[in-house]
């Protein structure tokens, strides 16, 4: 009886598993960091296409449009409102519209619940709120004389954020400040 030599030994068929269980525990370890801020940034798309959905909105309706920002939670430090959120409570942007003096929510609509904290600097209004606010000529309104900034934060502590320029124009920045 001949032995055959077709196939594979035993050590090479280990090798093989082991190889491949690291490869699976290193695609694992990268997954778990890449899905949190996969959705920070679609986050903070969404708040930016808000901003500039609403400023359009603001000058076609002739009217004045406020994004204003509610968690869970919520404080004030200097300028600054920070409002906080979770996967049961996320932050809500909430769209209202005031024409001739009448204020309509127009939208309510939650930020994904891997946003942690959203802070608007400055915060507008009294008390103050984490609000921009568009006139009908589509210029922001309120939040002083440079670009008022959101920074959001995901669990993981990743922060990019979102400039409204005084003209009302935003932009999003992969960063804690956009220049």
């Amino acid at each position: 009886m001949r032995w055959s030599e077709a196939g594979f030994s035993i050590i090479e068929v280990i090798l093989v598993v082991t190889i491949i269980g690291i490869a699976t525990m290193i695609a694992v370890a990268s997954y778990r960091t890449m899905v949190p801020q996969g959705r920070l940034r679609d986050a903070t798309t969404e708040l930016n296409s808000t901003f500039n959905v609403a400023r359009i909105m603001a000058m076609s309706q002739n009217a004045t449009i406020t994004i204003t920002l509610n968690g869970s939670s919520s404080s004030i430090a200097g300028t600054a409102v920070t409002v906080t959120g979770s996967y049961a409570s996320p932050i809500q942007i909430v769209t209202t519209r005031t024409i001739g003096g009448v204020a309509t929510t127009v939208s309510t609509t939650p930020l994904n619940g891997e946003v942690t904290q959203l802070v608007m600097n400055p915060g507008i209004g009294v008390p103050l709120k984490a609000s921009v606010m568009f006139n009908s000529r589509g210029m922001r309104v309120g939040g002083g004389a440079g670009n008022q900034l959101a920074t959001l934060t995901n669990t993981l502590g990743r922060v990019y954020s979102v400039a409204v320029a005084p003209s009302g124009k935003a932009k999003w920045c992969l960063t804690s400040s956009c220049s």
